[in-house]
């Protein structure tokens, strides 16, 4: 058993939810989600500090912290799934959207750009998850970035760098996200 007064100080929220009563076989509380987040509270109750977890572990740990409103974690959640390198650049925009974060959408959009640069054009089964005026902006900021072996021939973006053209493009879109 994981004792309390490490969680007190973070939220008043949390320390409540552990005192209400719980329904008897109830297993609330007793997830693998729930495992992780506790995995990266505690011991480092007060000072958050990164823990080595998945991407599922991650995304599970976003998920508690939005829920019970816990800034500091929901945001190294945030950071951390923006450091997994398997991550599909497709699925980082539809949480993103889903979630309205910011970061993981813009990251997904400018990934999504990137690697599509590369070959021929972006496949247009995406439209089907993003919608067509998403994989139509974004197949045409595309043809704006240079292909690393140079034999695509590319005109310079409507900006210095692709972030900057990527939210010029989505900036509707990304308007009210955080």
């Amino acid at each position: 058993m994981v004792p309390i007064h490490g969680f007190v100080q973070f939220s008043e929220a949390f320390e409540a939810m552990f005192s209400m009563p719980q329904p008897e076989g109830s297993t609330e509380g007793r997830t693998i989600e729930f495992e992780t987040l506790l995995d990266v509270l505690y011991p480092l109750a007060p000072r958050i500090q990164q823990v080595p977890l998945w991407k599922e572990q991650w995304l599970a740990v976003f998920r508690l912290a939005n829920m019970w409103s816990m800034d500091k974690i929901r945001q190294l959640a945030v950071g951390e799934v923006l450091k997994i390198r398997s991550m599909d650049p497709v699925e980082l925009v539809v949480m993103g959207r889903a979630h309205q974060i910011l970061q993981w959408t813009l990251n997904g959009y400018i990934k999504i750009v990137e690697k599509w640069s590369q070959s021929e054009r972006i496949p247009f089964e995406i439209s089907d998850t993003l919608g067509f005026d998403t994989y139509t902006r974004l197949s045409e900021l595309s043809t704006y970035v240079p292909a690393r072996d140079g034999c695509r021939a590319t005109r310079a973006p409507p900006s210095k760098s692709l972030t900057k053209a990527v939210k010029r493009a989505s900036k509707d879109e990304l308007a009210y996200m955080h």
